[in-house]
C-alpha cells in the first residue's frame, strides 16, 4: 500500500522530520511504500508553500495508486490533531474517501 504521512511539522526541531523518518522506515518495513513531506518541501519554506506541495504530492500519490489499483492511505502522526496543516490534509483526504488512521495501524 501507498501512504502518506501527516502530522506536525510547524514549530518542531528540524521540522520533525526524524519522527516522520522514524515512521516511514516502519512503516516501508512491513511492505509498504510510505513517503513523507520533507522529501518534497525545502526546509524553512513558508507555510502556505509547504501545504502546497504536501497538499499537491498525497493526491499525486493517491492518484497514481489508483490507475495502478494500489492501495493507498494517510498515516498520521502522534499530534497530528494539533498541527493546522495536517487537519487540512486529514479533512481534505476524508472528504475524498482517501483512509485516514493513525500510523501504527498500518502495521
Amino acid at each position: 500500500m501507498n501512504i502518506y504521512i501527516i502530522g506536525p511539522v510547524t514549530g518542531k526541531p528540524n521540522d520533525n522530520r526524524e519522527e516522520f523518518e522514524r515512521v516511514r522506515v516502519e512503516l516501508d518495513a512491513v511492505g509498504h511504500h510510505a513517503d513523507i513531506p520533507h522529501g518534497w518541501v525545502k526546509s524553512g519554506a513558508d507555510w502556505d508553500v509547504a501545504m502546497k506541495h504536501s497538499i499537491y504530492r498525497m493526491l499525486h500519490l493517491w492518484t497514481f495508486s489508483r490507475e495502478y489499483d494500489e492501495g493507498f492511505g494517510i498515516a498520521m502522526l502522534d499530534g497530528w490533531e494539533d498541527s493546522r496543516g495536517a487537519r487540512i490534509e486529514h479533512d481534505l483526504a476524508e472528504s475524498l474517501g482517501i483512509e485516514c488512521r493513525p500510523w501504527r495501524e498500518f502495521l
